[in-house]
């Protein structure tokens, strides 16, 4: 009878003793997670896209913070593996190396993006305008492509397929419409110094806004080279001339 309080006594012993080793184990990985955490409060950004951290699928085994960094990426995946790293320092550093530690760690997140969205329904082969679009914050994980960071990118474009109202322009989904197009009449427009010169031209080919375009002079049959400025001027460059 004697050895049950014995038996009482060693058993809490064992309870006293567990529960600080619990509570140093929660602590270091509370460590690991919140290393995690804070490498994406400071700011993961790819291609002007701002990555947020949604879930993790699978924590390493270890206790205690983290390096954490990106693989290379292709776009914005929403479901990649984060490379975390700890460099043990010890015996192996001493003799010019440090012995690390790798884990690949399989998260899923969102990339958020300031980007052109359609201000209300569009139809497939529209031609777009500024007009059409407005700047939103929204999550592109997991897109083809990028968007347009301003409505002045998407004028002239063609739109490929519809687009609801409030859904991001992707470039994939536009086409680059020609400017002016061959045999199109122009204005040539060339500066000499101070002295601006036009004329009237025609296009040899089509060209998008921005494009060198062959155009020749009405007026004198001379075939000069200048830069699409919009849908009706052709700038020929300096040192051109305009017949």
């Amino acid at each position: 009878m004697r050895s049950l309080p014995l038996l009482a006594l060693f058993a809490l012993v064992w309870v006293a003793l567990a529960q600080p080793a619990q509570a140093k184990g929660g602590a270091e990985d509370s460590a690991l997670r919140q290393s995690l955490y804070d490498f994406f409060a400071a700011g993961v950004t790819v291609d002007g896209a701002t990555a947020s951290l949604v879930s993790v699928s699978n924590w390493p085994d270890h206790a205690g913070a983290l390096r954490w960094s990106l693989p290379p990426l292709h776009g914005h995946p929403r479901y990649f593996s984060l490379i975390a790293e700890q460099v043990a320092r010890g015996h192996g550093a001493r003799r010019g190396g440090a012995r690390a530690r790798r884990w690949y760690v399989r998260v899923e997140v969102q990339w958020w993006a300031r980007v052109a969205v359609a201000k209300s329904d569009i139809p497939a082969r529209a031609m777009l305008n500024p007009s059409m679009v407005t700047m939103r914050r929204v999550d592109i994980a997991g897109r083809n492509g990028s968007g347009f960071s301003s409505p002045a990118a998407v004028d002239g474009l063609r739109l490929l397929r519809r687009a609801r109202k409030g859904e991001p322009i992707y470039v994939a989904m536009t086409h680059r419409m020609p400017m002016i197009k061959r045999g199109q009449l122009v204005t040539i427009e060339a500066r000499y110094g101070a002295v601006q010169v036009t004329t009237a031209g025609k296009a040899l080919r089509s060209a998008r806004r921005g494009e060198l375009v062959l155009v020749e002079n009405l007026r004198s049959k001379r075939q000069v080279q200048g830069t699409v400025v919009n849908a009706h001027t052709v700038r020929v460059a300096f040192g051109g001339g305009a017949g």
